[in-house]
């Protein structure tokens, strides 16, 4: 009897003996593991292990400052623990399918978390094996073939996404194999990506590279591409760069999407859609941001314009090309916004001006008291000699001479250097009046300079036109929308000929894309007309993104070969050869326009102004002249009357 307990002593002792190395073994391992990645983590145990083998973990962890937690169920972990967490669980455990399902379910299972899967260690005669030969991966991975199989069929059903990191370690008494396991799509077979062989010494390679990068082959599996089409013939366009006008933001990115499907070795599969992406009165969203948030689109397949609210489905990235659209329009003639008729001169000079023909108007004034003296005239009053200098001066001013030669040197004197000093203003003035009834207005360069400009406006009749213009928020620009387009209705949305062709004529701004509006100016416009355009940017965003979805497990792989693409000249190949750039004035000689009856009109108005001045002033003097009528009337009755009663005095 006594026998028989020490062997069961003494195969108890063993037994915990080796126990207690495998777990020590796990320990380094897991050590080495996260040493290796570079970066903390917390290490959540969801293995079948005793409580003094769990503390015996968490002390073996303590020492190198790791953060370790026992899950005691599978709930409660999973619904608290995220971010950069270590997942360890008995990939033979009976909780092992349920737990992955639910963190799959709950896209708890997606990076940064990590996870190890432990197979059981196998202690046969392999286990004596030296370090050498786990060193040799090809004759390890053909021990455990039959074990794959098994795992694949018990996980068959679970989605083990490609953007995940799982992984399974098959444990050996003197090393672990271990794999990275993932699944391009749901219907396809795990894939097991060689992750190393781990000995006491560390691995046997380097780090590998990102899984974002190792897994990029995606073995001609589909990605989805949902794009806008506003016209019919563009897909016929596409594979030779004909008629970039038409599309050109789709086609744009369509053939970054070409390349980005080739640099994750995929195949492309181009959906249809009517529009971009917008929210309709349901809730609900249509077009490509629909396609994303059901999961059923990987890469937009044509530009998209930032907006917060699609963020929860759409990741912009970056924007394939500086490409935007914008109001296009002619600069009107500074006249036709502008009094031209006060630009000539600054105030300064204006004052100057207005001091000359006061102190021209005194000086003739007080010469014409010597002008009385030697024409032995003087009749006329102190306010008719005033009136006489200021009507002189006018005419001076206006280089029209005076209605009497003076006679006196002073008078003379004063009107030779007034003749001089009005002549030299007005022909710099004339000049000046000349000069900008040629020149164009670069005073509208805003929306809200468009908006107080008595240029009309127009909009490219595409989708995104009507979404943006009817639901525009900001107040400057909402005002520009209802006032110069909404109002409209339908005629304020034209097609780029008809935009382009009102355009041409002048007084007229339309909103058009970059390559199809400056194409059709090229086409149309003769050379000198193409100077003085003009353009706004009217969308608060920079230029449309390339967006990926939200949810797609490829998102990554996307960004790093759009990155590349971008970096080694790709893209701008593409670009160059769809997006023009603005047109340039090629006129040799400067072309003269007519003058027309509105670039006078502040003329004009001031002519009639004083002819309306005329009317009450002819009115005044009517009546003075009336008043001193009757007046010398009077005189003349009481002098009649005098004489009368002098002349009978007489006969008396």
């Amino acid at each position: 009897m006594a026998h028989f307990q020490l062997i069961f002593i003494l195969t108890f002792f063993c037994v915990s003996k080796a126990q207690s190395h495998d777990l020590s073994r796990r320990v380094e391992f897991l050590k080495g593991f996260l040493q290796g990645e570079g970066r903390s983590s917390t290490i959540v145990s969801h293995m079948q292990l005793s409580k003094k083998e769990h503390v015996q973990m968490c002390k073996m962890l303590a020492a190198d400052h790791k953060q370790f937690k026992i899950a005691p169920n599978i709930q409660n972990t999973l619904s608290k623990e995220t971010g950069d967490v270590v997942h360890l669980v008995d990939l033979h455990g009976e909780s092992a399918r349920d737990l992955l399902y639910k963190a799959i379910k709950d896209g708890l299972i997606k990076s940064p978390s990590r996870w190890l899967l432990f197979t059981n260690n196998r202690n046969n005669d392999l286990s004596s094996l030296s370090n050498d030969r786990c060193n040799d991966i090809n004759t390890i991975a053909n021990d455990y073939i039959d074990e794959k199989r098994a795992i694949e069929d018990r996980f068959a059903n679970l989605y083990i996404d490609i953007s995940t990191e799982v992984y399974v370690a098959f444990q050996r008494s003197n090393c672990v194999l271990l794999y990275s396991v993932y699944k391009i799509k749901a219907h396809l077979p795990l894939i097991w990506e060689d992750f190393g062989v781990w000995t006491p010494v560390g691995f046997d390679r380097p780090r590998p590279a990102p899984a974002a990068v190792r897994r990029r082959d995606l073995r001609g599996a589909d990605v989805v591409v949902p794009t806008v089409l506003l016209h019919n013939r563009t897909l016929e366009d596409l594979p030779d760069y004909l008629h970039r006008e038409r599309d050109t933001m789709t086609k744009l990115v369509y053939y970054m999407c070409t390349h980005l499907v080739e640099w994750v070795n995929g195949t492309k599969v181009l959906n249809r859609t009517t529009s971009w992406g917008y929210l309709q009165p349901d809730g609900q969203w249509d077009g490509i941001v629909r396609e994303m948030q059901d999961g059923r689109a990987d890469l937009a397949g044509s530009c998209m314009i930032a907006q917060k609210e699609r963020v929860k489905y759409v990741n912009y990235f970056l924007a394939p090309s500086k490409i935007e659209a914008m109001f296009v329009f002619k600069k009107p003639a500074l006249a036709s916004v502008t009094n031209i008729y006060v630009l000539p001169f600054d105030v300064g000079v204006w004052i100057s001006t207005v001091l000359l023909i006061i102190i021209s108007s005194f000086t003739l004034f007080l010469s014409s008291f010597g002008e009385d003296r030697m024409k032995n005239y003087n009749s006329k009053s102190w306010l008719q000699k005033t009136s006489d200098g200021f009507f002189d001066t006018l005419c001076l001013v206006f280089q029209q001479g005076t209605a009497a030669d003076p006679l006196s040197i002073a008078s003379r004197q004063i009107l030779l250097l007034g003749l001089m000093a009005f002549m030299f203003l007005y022909t710099a003035y004339s000049a000046n009046v000349v000069a900008l009834l040629q020149s164009p207005t670069n005073d509208i360069n805003s929306v809200e300079t468009l908006l107080t400009s008595p240029v009309a406006c127009g909009s490219q009749d595409v989708v995104y036109a009507w979404q943006m213009f009817g639901h525009e928020s900001r107040p400057i620009h909402r005002l520009l929308a209802d006032r110069k387009i909404n109002s409209q209705g339908k005629k304020g949305f034209l097609s780029v000929e008809d935009g382009i062709r009102k355009v041409r004529e002048g007084m007229f701004a339309f909103h058009v894309e970059q390559t199809a509006g400056f194409d059709q100016i090229q086409k149309t416009f003769l050379e000198d007309e193409k100077c003085n355009l003009g353009f706004i940017k009217y969308m608060s965003t920079t230029s449309p993104f390339v967006a990926f979805s939200q949810i797609t497990p490829i998102k990554e792989m996307l960004r790093i070969g759009a990155n590349r693409i971008m970096e080694v000249g790709v893209q701008s190949r593409s670009a160059r050869r769809l997006v023009p750039e603005r047109p340039r004035c090629g006129a040799s000689a400067a072309m003269f326009n007519a003058v027309r009856l509105s670039d006078v009109a502040p003329a004009f108005r001031v002519l009639l102004a004083f002819y309306a001045l005329t009317l009450p002033i002819f009115g005044l003097e009517i009546l003075v002249k009336r008043r001193e009528m009757k007046r010398e009337n009077c005189d003349s009755k009481s002098v009649d009357t005098a004489t009368e009663e002098i002349t009978e005095n007489i006969i008396i």
